[in-house]
């Protein structure tokens, strides 16, 4: 006598085969495999209760089975959650995070004129600090020893930034040494206001979610501040070459000599307004302001 056709391979060969077809294009289209994990279920169920179903008496074979569907039902639906794809971005929640980055660059550079943009990188610090740094090496009996030990002080609790045209840089074993070129300012010291102005800036230069347009502009922003910032070792070198007295009493009004070097490099400073208003074009293109 032939299997009755739920036992029959010919019923469940094809079954088989078209079930695992359809699955295949169903989880293709949705881009996710975990809902074939309720599909796995009763198939799971169904393999223990082959082997419970010879259980007896009949009330522990029930209970078995009960406990069977509950168990792999926790654990397929514990591995559905464990597997949770994480859910992307939406673009609301990205313009936001952008605006809202957009907002604190704004505060950072967009509200400030050339005056304060210097004061947020520290460009006036930066000069007066090295004036009075370089000068008590020139003239140090103009200071005290009180004076001279603050330097000092100063010199190695902030960064100090070189320039290898006015020095030579060399290695003595894994040591680099840096040599300063004969009556040459090599080593300027960087003030606080300068390294954490910098440290904003590079923040929003690497920003993830920062319209590539708006990065662009604040690397030209990042290069004028390099730019000025070199231009003091030029200003300093050319002055002091010329008469060490443009650097010893660029702080005396009552000297020809008066603010020398601070004249010349205010002169010749790169104004950063320009580079900031080319971020603020940037983020308007953007987002779109004035167009209809």
């Amino acid at each position: 006598m032939p299997p009755p056709w739920y036992e029959s391979n010919l019923f469940w060969g094809p079954v088989a085969l078209g079930a695992g077809i359809l699955l295949t294009v169903v989880a293709a289209m949705k881009h996710d495999l975990r809902w074939l994990l309720w599909l796995a279920w009763p198939s799971f169920v169904f393999a223990f209760w082959t082997v419970i179903k010879c259980v007896n008496p009949v009330r522990v074979r029930r209970i078995a089975i009960g406990a069977c569907v509950v168990v792999v039902g926790t654990g397929l639906y514990g591995m559905g959650i464990w597997l949770r794809i994480p859910e992307a971005s939406s673009p609301d929640a990205l313009f936001q995070a952008q605006l809202s980055e957009l907002e604190q660059l704004e505060g950072f550079i967009g509200m400030k004129n050339e005056s304060e943009l210097r004061e947020v990188f520290g460009f006036q610090r930066l000069l007066s600090v090295n004036l009075w740094i370089w000068r008590s090496g020139l003239a140090p009996d103009k200071y005290s020893p009180q004076e001279i030990n603050a330097i000092d002080a100063y010199i190695k609790s902030n960064v100090n930034q070189a320039d290898t045209r006015f020095g030579v840089t060399s290695r003595e074993g894994n040591i680099p040494k840096f040599t300063v070129n004969k009556g040459a300012v090599a080593i300027i010291t960087l003030p606080k206001e300068y390294v954490a102005g910098r440290a904003t800036l590079v923040r929003f230069e690497s920003s993830m979610i920062l319209p590539s347009t708006v990065r662009s502009a604040l690397l030209e922003l990042d290069q004028t501040i390099t730019n000025d910032t070199s231009l003091l070792f030029d200003v300093m070198n050319e002055k002091v070459s010329q008469n060490p007295d443009n650097l010893i009493f660029d702080n005396d009004p009552h000297s020809r000599f008066f603010s020398a070097i601070s004249n010349t490099y205010w002169d010749r400073f790169t104004s950063l307004r320009p580079s900031t208003h080319k971020v603020i074009e940037s983020t308007r293109i953007y987002l779109k302001v004035d167009q209809h």
